[in-house]
């Protein structure tokens, strides 16, 4: 049996499912340089760096910092409340139904309705809250585990990412990851948000306007990842983190079909160097 772990990855459109040994760099069998795919575009949160683990030690300190419980007066976990507020503000956004300046207070705006504060402490304004969140995160470099060793293997990389100017470039100075990466593209930057298509049409215009077959778009999200990949005539790749953060699989899975699924970010070595 082979000392390397196997993987298996499901080519969705086509209905074939591939399944073999990934060969770490540097391993016997490995050669860093047959890509099946010129251009590797890929998401940031939660696809190579680790929001969701900076999102809640962030909320936690503001929380015993402020003094509002960890809970909130509907009994909800205070970061699954934020986390449920902000990825629907976040959807509205790719939608075009509210601005990226007004998305930032209004999270806090409707948290602050929930917030439980304890008995000394005083009601905090949604204003000073996002203040405090984005100044802590654009210092929170924390990668995603196996991100380090899949990225090196595949480099280079182009990140797209919808986002903050100021809070992504410092993160990723702050995670050790700039080396594998060729290009940044921030939507807050470009002046558009995936999946609208003036995104990915400023991100292949300055890589020269490959054909959308040398291109491979990577990301965790349907909504934003997979559909604007699908509409640029992009091969995607959904990173599907559902089994490992234990909830189910989203309902768009369907709406926005991917070229490949994944469960493991390990497996995208097999897909960009056709190991």
């Amino acid at each position: 049996m082979s000392k390397y772990s196997y993987v298996s990855i499901e080519r969705l459109q086509k209905g074939v499912k591939v399944t073999g040994p990934v060969v770490p760099a540097g391993a016997p069998g490995y050669d860093g340089a047959m890509r099946t795919y010129k251009h590797v575009l890929i998401d940031a949160d939660n696809t190579i760096l680790n929001f969701a683990v900076c999102e809640k030690r962030i909320l936690e300190d503001i929380a015993r910092e402020f003094g509002f419980m960890p809970r909130t007066r509907d009994d909800e976990d205070l970061t699954t409340a934020y986390r449920r507020i902000n990825t629907a503000l976040w959807e509205a956004l790719e939608r075009g139904e509210i601005a990226a300046a007004d998305l930032k207070i209004e999270r806090f705006r409707q948290l602050s309705e929930v917030l439980d504060y304890t008995a000394i402490s005083r009601p905090v304004a949604p204003e000073v809250l996002n203040q405090q969140f984005i100044a802590r995160l654009s210092t929170c470099g924390e990668v995603v585990p196996t991100a380090r060793a899949v990225l090196a293997a595949i480099a280079p990389v182009v990140v797209i990412t919808n986002g903050f100017a100021e809070v992504q470039r410092s993160r990723f100075a702050a995670s050790g990851l700039n080396e594998f990466i060729s290009d940044l593209f921030i939507s807050a930057e470009i002046g558009a948000n995936k999946p609208d298509p003036a995104f990915f049409t400023h991100v292949l215009s300055h890589l020269g306007n490959p054909d959308p077959s040398e291109c491979l778009v990577i990301g965790d999200s349907l909504t934003s990842d997979i559909a604007g990949g699908n509409a640029a005539g992009i091969d995607t790749v959904w990173f599907d983190r559902s089994e490992m953060i234990g909830e189910p699989a989203p309902a768009t899975a369907d709406t926005h079909p991917a070229t490949y699924r994944i469960t493991r970010l390990v497996e995208l070595k097999r897909i960009v160097l056709g190991e």
